[in-house]
């Protein structure tokens, strides 16, 4: 990778290496909090330490790729190092001087989630001049009984949670596919929205981009804009756009075609596909762009589920090595479309779909994405059953590993909770008379946290065996709340319409999204590439 054996690189450095077009990737370990609210490197994807086993295979298919390091410049970045090549990984380098060191040569650093993504969807905007209205002016068009239909582009999950009242759940990448099944006069009128701004403009310039001649609108600031304006939100909708049927997918796939003329989309059979993926030489990502459900009824093997707006929307968490080749799969041939047309304009050049007639049925998995975890082998445990722990439980110190909120909504008795990353330290502080029993949702992560702590810890230490999930289907007792966190809980984002002052971190929010083109702009590692007619 161009830099012997050292265990550190320069800034400077990785600018080149990100300026270059060679594969690179750029973690910050920190807790996905921490990270949100902590200023970090625009390509810097979150991959915290507590998590690193879970996720790493996934996001990064091959072992030696260049692997940077760089989140505050503490212990943190070295222990997260230092993990990675214990798993194999050999190209895991530190940023020498963290983030701050990015900082010292002038160049930009970026607070938020998903920032890359947001940050694109701020720049399509300003360079398509994406047509956007505002609540006020939805209201008004509503009212009015003008023909229209409302198409949620988020998940369905945040659809059900909070919607536009009437509107219908439409993925990002579903839209192109269902509309005409919702909207088949031309005269109808098209209107995207999502929770804030990016996947509104994004699914709305799909719609422009593919050749729909509906008249074609963002909702501005999406339901939080909606809310600011004083306007209620529905809940608990469970409108899902259509099937396609075979006039509306005909059509699809005849607009999609177009898009792939037009943004250089190439397509690929099995025999490339395998050749690709043995070769070792690149980075491979093979996603599956579908519905959760076609992906269970069956899948590419080997297929990671990446349902395609949310594939643009988070891209950093699932792709996390820049100039990566990135190959899509829908049996329609128009999702995979329309979502390689966005990662094409977002920097990921290397971009293709796999052929639907690449794999045949009788090829395909059935089943939910396999779980992958990295070094679980190696994490000996000794574990203890819920039955046994139940009759015992004042007799171990119970420490909960798994997420806050999962604990929040339902923990063992009088268990304590901390980040795996911050256990150890965590150790002292916790009464010495019992053993440690660690706790997870489904024991993966308290596994882990066993392997991490066993060696130092002056005590035995236990895993719950099957976890929270396991302890909840026996229909042992929880208890739910706050409980007891050993530090402030920083291991999750904090979405605005969670957060105590929910008016204010809208508007923050908001603002925060419209602020990220101007700082994209100044920033000489940032290749976004709109295609325009």
């Amino acid at each position: 990778m161009g830099v012997g054996m050292s265990e550190v690189v320069s800034a400077q450095w990785l600018r080149q290496r990100l300026e270059s077009g060679a594969e690179c990737a750029v973690v910050d370990p920190r807790e996905e909090g921490a990270h949100s609210v902590s200023p970090h490197l625009f390509h810097a994807v979150n991959l915290p330490l507590s998590q690193l086993e879970l996720r790493v295979e996934r996001l990064f298919p091959r072992r030696d790729v260049p692997i940077v390091v760089a989140g505050a410049g503490d212990a943190l970045d070295e222990r997260a190092r230092r993990r990675l090549q214990e798993l194999g990984y050999a190209g895991a380098v530190r940023l020498e001087g963290g983030s701050p060191a990015w900082a010292g040569l002038g160049l930009p650093l970026f607070t938020g989630f998903n920032t890359a993504s947001k940050a694109f969807g701020e720049y399509v905007e300003h360079g398509c001049a994406t047509p956007s209205i505002s609540a006020d002016e939805l209201r008004e068009m509503v009212a009015s009984g003008r023909p229209l239909v409302i198409m949620d582009s988020r998940t369905p999950a945040e659809h059900r949670r909070a919607t536009i009242p009437g509107s219908v759940s439409a993925p990002g990448a579903e839209l192109v596919l269902r509309y005409a099944e919702l909207a088949p006069d031309p005269h109808t009128t098209l209107v995207v929205n999502c929770a804030g701004r990016t996947r509104s403009i994004i699914g709305a310039q799909s719609l422009i981009n593919a050749g729909v001649p509906n008249p074609v609108f963002a909702l501005r600031n999406g339901t939080m804009g909606w809310a600011l304006a004083g306007h209620k939100v529905e809940t608990q909708s469970a409108r899902q756009a259509p099937e396609p049927g075979a006039a509306t997918l005909a059509l699809a796939q005849q607009r999609a075609a177009a898009v792939r003329r037009r943004f250089g989309i190439g397509a690929i059979g099995a025999a490339e596909l395998q050749r690709l993926r043995a070769g070792g030489e690149r980075t491979v990502y093979l996603f599956d762009v579908r519905t959760q459900q076609e992906y269970e009824r069956g899948h590419v093997p080997g297929a990671v589920h990446a349902p395609g707006g949310q594939l643009v929307q988070a891209t950093d968490s699932y792709v996390a090595v820049r100039n990566a080749r990135i190959v899509l799969y829908d049996h329609h041939g128009v999702r995979d479309v329309m979502t390689g047309s966005w990662l094409r304009q977002m920097g990921h050049e290397d971009v293709v779909t796999l052929r639907a007639d690449a794999v045949s049925a009788a090829q395909l998995a059935a089943g939910p994405q396999a779980v992958r975890v990295a070094g679980l082998d190696g994490a000996r445990a000794r574990r203890l059953a819920p039955a046994e722990a139940a009759g015992s439980l004042a007799q171990y110190t119970v420490v909960d590993v798994g997420a806050y909120r999962d604990y929040q909504a339902g923990h063992l008795p009088q268990a304590y909770w901390v980040t795996r990353a911050r256990l150890a330290e965590a150790l002292d502080g916790l009464p010495a008379d019992w053993p440690l029993l660690l706790v997870s949702p489904d024991a993966l992560l308290a596994q882990l946290a066993c392997a991490d702590v066993t060696a130092s810890a002056a005590r035995p230490v236990y895993v719950l065996e099957g976890g929270m999930a396991r302890w909840r289907a026996e229909g042992r007792p929880v208890e739910e709340g706050d409980g007891r966190p050993l530090h402030e809980p920083d291991d999750a984002f904090v979405k605005p319409f969670e957060a105590r002052d929910r008016e204010s971190s809208m508007q923050a929010y908001l603002d925060w999204e419209v602020g990220l083109l101007d700082a994209v702009q100044r920033h000489p590692a940032i290749r976004f590439d709109l295609y325009k007619e």
